[in-house]
């Protein structure tokens, strides 16, 4: 294609067709790459803090309540009777409450801690001769003279 035919060409385009199309380019203006890459960038570095702050373990961690370890695949379960308890990530302030709390027994089995335990006062944590007890639907345990929340998880009895 050579200029005078392309000067041609655009001299026979009528001024509203020149117009409208001006309007129309400017209405489609894509982003560029250049900004959707620091911006996907920031959504994933996001995503992956929330993931991990939002998972409680205590393998190999401080055990304070607070602050959990992120060392294991589970979080810290425990199972008394039918029920499977999760610890709670919120843990209120159970001390001067004892008298609320009903004695069950002594965690005595451990599994691994990337499993969910089934069996009656077994934890995938490392809490052998921790005392339990009753608080309502939940449970209570004993661990290095703290007590931590355990919430119903799940109970066996619901697979029979």
């Amino acid at each position: 294609m050579t200029r005078e035919y392309l000067f041609e060409a655009l001299g026979e385009l009528d001024g509203d067709m020149v117009c409208g199309a001006r309007e129309t380019v400017s209405a489609r203006r894509r982003l560029s790459w250049r900004v959707l890459v620091p911006i996907a960038a920031c959504l994933v570095l996001v995503i992956g803090a929330l993931a991990v702050r939002g998972l409680p373990h205590l393998d190999g961690g401080v055990m304070d309540g607070e602050s959990y370890a992120v060392d294991c695949e589970a979080p810290p379960m425990v199972c008394v009777g039918r029920g499977l308890y999760q610890i709670a990530i919120e843990q209120p302030e159970l001390e001067g409450r004892e008298d609320e709390f009903q004695y069950l027994g002594e965690i005595t089995g451990r599994v691994d801690s990337a499993e969910r335990p089934r069996e009656s006062f077994s934890a995938n944590d490392d809490l052998i001769g921790c005392s339990v007890y009753r608080l309502d639907e939940d449970i209570i345990v004993e661990y290095e003279g703290k007590y931590l929340l355990y919430e119903l998880l799940y109970n066996y009895e619901d697979e029979e």
